[in-house]
């Protein structure tokens, strides 16, 4: 389900590339865990998810350029438990939690963020049965024999949170 964990591998010795993510790579806007360290033990806590905005080397936040090792990521859901969690940069209305920036757009540092995988197959299709099989149309005059199908399955909306565009 995770297509990453933060960080591509590190460039080799001596080189003065900066550290490149996989947030870097995007080239569409993403959907993503943002994640928040704890403890010593380098865990992480999944604190909300959002949409991670592909790189724009032009792009500001509250005036100011964005610095190279954050991401701009319009915020989708937040974990309850985790609603005080403090920013790294207050939003333009001065409040400094996630909490407040539920539909916003803040700053995430890239290396707590976890980009979720792309589904870029088609559901698979059952294959349509052999013409007479039972499970054919039921209007077909059956005796009765054949099985009844089930209702066809309606499609649940799919959840849009205030502020954010479909993936």
């Amino acid at each position: 389900m995770f297509l990453q964990a933060g960080v591509l591998p590190q460039q080799p010795a001596g080189t003065s590339q900066p550290q490149r993510y996989l947030a870097d790579e995007i080239t569409e806007q993403t959907l993503a865990v943002l994640q928040m360290p704890f403890g010593r033990a380098g865990r992480k806590n999944d604190v909300a998810q959002g949409l991670v905005q592909p790189p724009d080397s032009e792009a500001r936040y509250n005036g100011q350029p964005i610095p190279p090792e954050y991401a701009v990521v319009n915020i989708a859901w937040v974990a309850e438990e985790h609603e005080k969690v403090e920013l790294d940069y207050p939003l333009e209305s001065g409040n400094t939690t996630i909490g407040h920036a539920l539909g916003l757009v803040v700053l995430w540092n890239k290396a707590d963020i976890v980009l979720m995988e792309k589904t870029t197959s088609k559901p698979k299709q059952p294959s349509p049965s052999p013409p007479g099989s039972p499970s054919d149309d039921d209007s077909a005059g059956g005796s009765g024999s054949s099985p009844r199908r089930s209702p066809p399955r309606q499609e649940r909306p799919t959840r849009r949170y205030r502020g954010c565009t479909g993936q």
